[in-house]
């Protein structure tokens, strides 16, 4: 897994200190990588929220479906906040 990641330069391998230990660094494009799935994931899951309120409504749970649209707003909107704050 590690050969992977290195090859993709998501990680860097940090120069030894002694020792038989390897350590490793998020790159800079690992950053980026990461960022980009947790916006993926965001939207997905305030997608899949969005859903579930809608059957919700279908199914005369307005109270359910009124909470789930509230937690998807907060999804959202902490996705969006969290891709503003610098690592």
């Amino acid at each position: 897994m590690l050969a992977e990641l290195r090859r993709q330069e998501l990680i860097v391998e940090l120069p030894a200190r002694g020792g038989t230990t390897r350590r490793y660094v998020i790159s800079n494009r690992g950053k980026a990588e990461l960022e980009a799935i947790r916006d993926s994931v965001v939207q997905e899951t305030t997608k899949q929220l969005e859903i579930l309120a809608f059957y919700c409504d279908i199914a005369n749970r307005k109270g359910l479906g009124k909470d789930l649209k509230a937690l998807a707003s907060r999804a959202q909107a902490t996705g969006t906040r969290s891709a503003r704050t610098p690592p």
